[in-house]
């Protein structure tokens, strides 16, 4: 009768520096207070959360652990060992997930051993059409001989197995100790980011699987993951989820953040399933989630790049100059964040409307812009968008993180070409590739390591010649590593001067301006 309830993770879509997205009032109370009401009415006494409401403090008999800034939803279940004897059984569940009481019943008395190296998923099998699925989200295939007994033959994140899926995991595990192992042997190993679905993966390595699935049998259950699946919570998803009895209308007020403002939905959208290399309708879920494997790999990189970029600001300012900050590819604002207070105003570009609709829901302050358009249309973008001092200011016009390294081949000539023309004779282009001298490692220890950012791939994929990596269908990824040479003759190619090319680790940093008689 235990359970943990992880409110550990990555940024999602529906996170802000308001609060984390399990924090959103619907109704009376937040969505994680729901859930612990939901275990507390279906019999659950005891639960591990980071933090909780107050509304819940007489419900439950709750122990809770604060666990720093980098610890995401693997590593809780480590620090949530020592709550449990070897012979318990408990419950898993998101903080950010609500469930009606019956499912976690039927999962509370799930037949499992408390010695037996297995484990319980509940399963929604009706999946098809499920608005606002994130493309994370734990994808099962399962094997139906019993069915008495539905087992797992396989559970991926893999971005592009959901058409072949017979079910999506809904949030909710029935655990023994031996999950502990399982965490355990997947921390001792090389992956820099593993998750749930890969420690459940460890049920399934024999046959008949060890991973026993429940199914939701048409009982509600929801998960706060994007705007689309709260809008749709909100506008008759969760009338009779039987949280509040007899009132139909319990959401009718909408959803709230941590600081009580209204959280505006917007219309329900459709069901999307974001496909291979479309990185204009790229998730923000599956952008975030690259991004923290990303960090784990390139870590002093990103580092060393927020040092270059802002020396060279210092630099200029010295002069007696104000600088401004554009940045070409700039994601959910990983890099725009952390030095916007060293502009006079720093931009972030990027093509993907949800990327720039989730820096907008982040932004402090007045000196952070983003804007949705294309690179390639840079310069008649920020003279519709930008503010009129910029084009007095000095400008750094940048592009990090390797971003040229995935832009097409054909397009990267006017990319760097409106690059330059914004910049101008005054101005600093910023180049960070990440090194060709690191591609061979990368290929196996970071793409091959992390094949939900590329999908997976064989040698075939693999060109050393050209430090290029191409993965099959349906991703299709290619991603080009660049060497010091190169960087040089792309600077010439497109008439820039060398003020800066250099290795840095895993990275070569390039700073550039514009020759005078350039065009």
């Amino acid at each position: 009768k235990a359970a943990i309830v992880s409110a550990a993770g990555r940024l999602g879509e529906l996170d802000t520096r308001a609060g984390p997205g399990c924090l959103i009032s619907m109704g009376k109370l937040s969505i994680v207070a729901h859930l612990l009401v939901q275990l507390h009415s279906a019999g659950i006494e005891d639960s591990i959360r980071r933090t909780l409401p107050s509304e819940v403090y007489k419900k439950l008999e709750i122990q809770f652990m604060q666990l720093g800034n980098d610890c995401l939803h693997v590593n809780s279940l480590r620090q949530a060992k020592e709550f449990f004897k070897p012979d318990e059984r408990f419950l898993i569940c998101m903080a950010n997930h609500i469930f009606d009481p019956t499912l976690i019943q039927k999962m509370a008395c799930a037949p499992l051993q408390a010695g037996a190296e297995e484990a319980y998923a509940l399963v929604e099998t009706d999946f098809v059409g499920m608005v606002g699925v994130p493309a994370t989200i734990y994808k099962v295939r399962l094997h139906r001989q019993d069915l008495q007994d539905v087992r797992a033959v396989q559970i991926t994140t893999e971005l592009m197995a959901l058409d072949n899926a017979d079910g999506v995991c809904a949030g909710l595990f029935a655990c023994n100790y031996t999950v502990f192992d399982k965490v355990d042997a997947l921390a001792s190993g090389e992956a820099v980011y593993f998750t749930m679905a890969d420690v459940l993966a460890g049920y399934v390595t024999s046959f008949p699987s060890s991973l026993h699935c429940m199914t939701t049998d048409k009982k509600v259950w929801f998960a706060a993951e994007t705007k689309d699946t709260l809008a749709y919570a909100i506008s008759n998803g969760l009338r009779d989820i039987g949280i509040i009895s007899d009132d139909s209308k319990w959401l009718q007020d909408g959803a709230f953040d941590f600081e009580g403002k209204p959280i505006h939905t917007g219309p329900v959208g459709q069901a999307k399933w974001p496909g291979g290399s479309d990185w204009s309708s790229f998730s923000v879920e599956r952008w975030r989630n690259a991004v923290y494997v990303t960090t784990k790999y390139f870590g002093e990189l990103c580092e060393d790049t927020i040092k270059f970029i802002v020396e060279i600001a210092k630099q200029i300012k010295l002069r007696g100059e104000s600088v401004s900050l554009v940045e070409v590819g700039c994601g959910t604002g990983e890099f725009v964040y952390p030095i916007a207070d060293h502009f006079r105003v720093a931009i972030g570009v990027d093509f993907n409307a949800n990327f720039i609709n989730f820096c907008m829901s982040q932004m402090r302050g007045d000196k952070m812009r983003f804007v949705h358009g294309n690179a390639a249309e840079l310069v008649s973008l920020m003279k519709q968008t930008a503010p009129a001092h910029i084009w007095t200011d000095t400008k750094i016009v940048g592009c990090v993180g390797n971003t040229m390294g995935i832009i097409p081949v054909w397009l990267k000539p006017k990319i760097y070409q409106q690059m330059k023309e914004l910049a101008g004779p005054k101005g600093i282009v910023i180049i960070v590739y990440w090194n060709a001298a690191w591609f061979g490692d990368a290929c196996q220890n970071f793409y091959h390591a992390n094949p939900q950012l590329c999908g997976p791939f064989t040698g075939e994929a693999i060109d050393l010649s050209s430090t290029t990596l191409t993965t099959p269908p349906p991703v299709c990824y290619r991603s080009h590593w660049t060497g010091v040479e190169e960087a040089r003759k792309i600077l010439r190619e497109n008439q820039m001067e060398e003020i800066i090319v250099e290795e840095r680790g895993k990275g070569v940093l390039v700073a550039a301006r514009v020759l005078p008689d350039s065009k």
